[in-house]
Parts: structure tokens; C-alpha cells; sequence
């Protein structure tokens, strides 16, 4: 039995045929990477949403680069899916489309718009917001904007508080209470404390502040050390305030030229009133002389009534009398008869 199933197994493997061993491999198919589909994020929860940010370029940013990847592949495939080849540009893309797709994306995503929009703005008001915020003539002034406010770096400390509520307080503790002038305002409104932080150095500041107070203390100007060379908008030490209508785009004047326009206006208005104190004087005097006169006239005649005995002519004395307004002091008696 055994002998017989050992001669069945030569026969069934010499039926067999033979494979020619010719040394070449057969290849194998190669798995391919296949189309991106993103499945992942399409079917992604509402409540595991992941933050994406933006910044004033409206350039979106995460903190991991994987996140702004997927981000990427994720709207190449909505645009893919949605958007037909037939649209040249983007901006031939409906409205409506737009909206939708951008609804989907939020379902995934939390979007700048939602987390950035407060709960008071209504909606419509915000979307034209976004809008004008899209605008490239806007951004091209808030970029422009921005780089000036860079420039900017002596901020003030104040806080919340207005420059009118600082202007009133330095009025007030002045001895003449007189308006503070704008070297003192700025002395106020930038100190600097310990322990914060700052975008200057506060030594800088402090000397500086040290600088102005002690050329406010002798009586120099400091309007050239305020602005240091900067161009400032007319109000900038007064806060928000209406830009005053004769405001123009230069400089503040200084405090040196202010200084110099007064003593001119002071000068000026003191050789004025010397003038005129001394036309009213003279015009006094010869009013009180005049009346003295005829003063004067009239006790002469009424002398020479009382007496006409008398052998002066009183009518040419007073006619004398009354005509030396030219005289020194218009009251000569010479030239008349002797008793």
C-alpha cells in the first residue's frame, strides 16, 4: 500500500511541466499616491473645528504647518469639486457659490470672521465691514498708516484718560491759572513707570523729560526737542479731539517762534498804548488849561464890574487871556495897562 502511493506521487510530479527559469522578475504595480480627496477634513465634526488665524495681510497662519497645509489641499478640492474650468478668474465665480463654499469651510474650520466678529455688531454691518476692509485703496492706507504709527514711539502712559481731563488738572494747580503749554502736557503724559515695559527705553524718555523740565525752568524754548525733527498732526498733544479748521498738514509751530510772535504782539501793542495815553494827556491838558481861561475871564470881569474905577482894560485881558492856548501855561497877564 505504501509502495503503491509513493509510485502515484512520481507519476503526478513527472506530469508536471516544466518552468524555464530565464532569471527575469515579473513587476510588480507600483501603488500610486492617487487624487488628494481629503476626506479626513470633509468629515470632520463641527465641535472639533481647528483655528486658523490671519494676519493684516489677511494671510492665514497657524501654529503647526501641517494645519496651513491641509488648509490648502482641503479648498483646492472644494475648488475642484465646485467650481467649473469655464471661470476665468475668481471674481467671475457667482456670489452665491462663494457663500456656500465659504459656510462649508467654516463647518470645519474657525474662520478669523467668527472669532474676531463681536456679538454687538450686526451682521450685515460686519460684512460690510469685511468688505471695506477688502478694499485695496483702504488697505493701502492702512498699510501706509501702520508704517507711520512705527515711527511713533514716544507713546503716552495715560491710559484711558483724556488729554482735556490732564490739560484741566495742570490748569488748575498753576498759580495764575493759565492754560499748561504743550511741553508740560507732554512732561505729564509720558512718564514712564518701573517694572513696565516699553517700546523705547525709559532712560531715553527720563532724560528727555528731564531735558524739557529744566528748560522750562529757566525760561527757554523746547518745542524743536518735542518733536525731534517728527512730523505730529495738529491735535497730537491735545488727544481726539475736532481738527481746529485753520489746522494745516506741517508741524505745530514751535514753541521758539510763539515765543518770538508774542514779544512782537506785546511790543507792539505797548507802543500803541504809549501812544494813546499820551494823545489823551495832551488833549486833557489843553481842555483843563482852556477851562482855567475862561475861568479866569469871567472873575476879571466880574472884577471890573464890581469896580469901574479901575483903569485896566479888562476886555483886551480877557481877550488876551482866552487867546494864549500857544503859551506855556496860557494864564499871562503882561501886556495889559497898570493901574
Amino acid at each position: 500500500m505504501a509502495a503503491a502511493s509513493a509510485s502515484k506521487r512520481v507519476v503526478e510530479e513527472s506530469d508536471l511541466p516544466e518552468i524555464e527559469e530565464d532569471g527575469e522578475e515579473v513587476p510588480v504595480p507600483k501603488r500610486l499616491r492617487g487624487k488628494t480627496r481629503m476626506d479626513k477634513v470633509h468629515t470632520r465634526s463641527f465641535d472639533k473645528r481647528i483655528v486658523i488665524g490671519m494676519n493684516e495681510f489677511f494671510q492665514p497662519f497657524a501654529d503647526d504647518d501641517k494645519v496651513l497645509s491641509e488648509l490648502s489641499n482641503f479648498l483646492g478640492t472644494i475648488a475642484k469639486r465646485c467650481v467649473s474650468l469655464t471661470y476665468v478668474t475668481w471674481r467671475h465665480v457667482p456670489e452665491n457659490l462663494k457663500k456656500t463654499m465659504w459656510n462649508y469651510c467654516k463647518a470645519r474650520y474657525i474662520m478669523p470672521e467668527e472669532f474676531e466678529m463681536s456679538d454687538e455688531i450686526p451682521l450685515e454691518m460686519f460684512k460690510m465691514l469685511l468688505e471695506y476692509w477688502n478694499d485695496e485703496t483702504v488697505k493701502a492706507r492702512a498699510k501706509k498708516n501702520s508704517a507711520s504709527r512705527k515711527l511713533y514711539v514716544d507713546t503716552h502712559t495715560v491710559g484711558p484718560k483724556r488729554f482735556a481731563q490732564v490739560r484741566n488738572k495742570l490748569k488748575k494747580k498753576a498759580p495764575d491759572q493759565s492754560a499748561p503749554c504743550d511741553a508740560r502736557v507732554f512732561v505729564k503724559t509720558r512718564k514712564r513707570r518701573e517694572g513696565c515695559k516699553y517700546k523705547t527705553d525709559p532712560v531715553v524718555i527720563n532724560k528727555k523729560i528731564e531735558t524739557i523740565n529744566e528748560k522750562l525752568t529757566v525760561g527757554d524754548a523746547v518745542g524743536d526737542l518735542l518733536s525731534d525733527g517728527k512730523s505730529h498732526c495738529p491735535t497730537w498733544l491735545l488727544g481726539r479731539c475736532t481738527k481746529p479748521s485753520n489746522a494745516s498738514s506741517s508741524n505745530v509751530p514751535t514753541d521758539t517762534y510763539m515765543q518770538e510772535l508774542t514779544t512782537k504782539i506785546r511790543q507792539s501793542l505797548t507802543d500803541e498804548v504809549e501812544e494813546k495815553v499820551k494823545q489823551v494827556q495832551t488833549e486833557v491838558d489843553m481842555q483843563v488849561k482852556k477851562k482855567a481861561q475862561q475861568n479866569l475871564a469871567v472873575v476879571l470881569k466880574k472884577l471890573a464890574e464890581a469896580n469901574p474905577n479901575i483903569t485896566i482894560d479888562i476886555e483886551d485881558l480877557c481877550e488876551m487871556t482866552v487867546s494864549s492856548d500857544n503859551d506855556d501855561d496860557g494864564t499871562h497877564l503882561t501886556g495889559g495897562s497898570s493901574f
